[in-house]
């Protein structure tokens, strides 16, 4: 197995395998299916390009079969915080240490660049979950009914991870 940022190159790869998770897991994911389908293969490429914003992925022989991606929020009182979003694990190929590799690449790219790493899970996913808090993640609100997803109501669990940082000793706050 290889993790590695994906790039532009990527992008058709991504974008599949984008589609799959969002197809299979529908009320695992915010964006539907359709939203994701009617994005150009370009838009994924822009996604996958330089900057602070990153997308993994997990290979196996040169397919890719896993997904972490890092966003950082645009605006200026909220760019301390950074967004874990596309995880996603090709079922057949879990439970090898897939979804902990994506995820720990995805928080070391982040502790440079953020104070806190957000994310959200369903509540439906106790598998996910329990990865989570074992990185390090804690839960800090549940959105009841966040998700309407083919006729069911979702909530979904936000969770943070800090990353090693105290906002007063938080390196990017030092260097104002």
């Amino acid at each position: 197995m290889t993790v590695r940022r994906l790039t532009p190159e990527d992008a058709a790869a991504f974008k599949a395998i984008r589609l799959e998770a969002l197809e299979g897991y529908p009320g695992a994911f915010t964006q539907s299916y359709a939203e994701a389908e009617r994005d150009e293969v370009a838009i994924y490429a822009n996604r996958l390009g330089a900057g602070p914003d990153a997308v993994f992925g997990a290979f196996v022989e040169g397919e890719l079969i896993g997904t972490a991606a890092f966003s950082v929020r645009k605006g200026e009182k909220i760019a301390h915080e950074g967004l874990l979003w596309a995880v996603y694990v090709r079922p057949g190929t879990r439970s090898r240490g897939l979804g902990r590799a994506l995820v720990s690449q995805v928080l070391e790219h982040a502790k440079p660049r953020v104070l806190m790493l957000q994310a959200t899970v369903v509540s439906d996913n106790p598998v996910a979950q329990a990865l989570y808090a074992s990185l390090g993640f804690e839960t800090y609100g549940v959105e009841a009914s966040s998700l309407f997803v083919e006729g069911r109501l979702i909530d979904d669990i936000h969770i943070v991870h800090w990353l090693g940082h105290t906002p007063d000793a938080w390196p990017l706050a030092a260097a104002e």
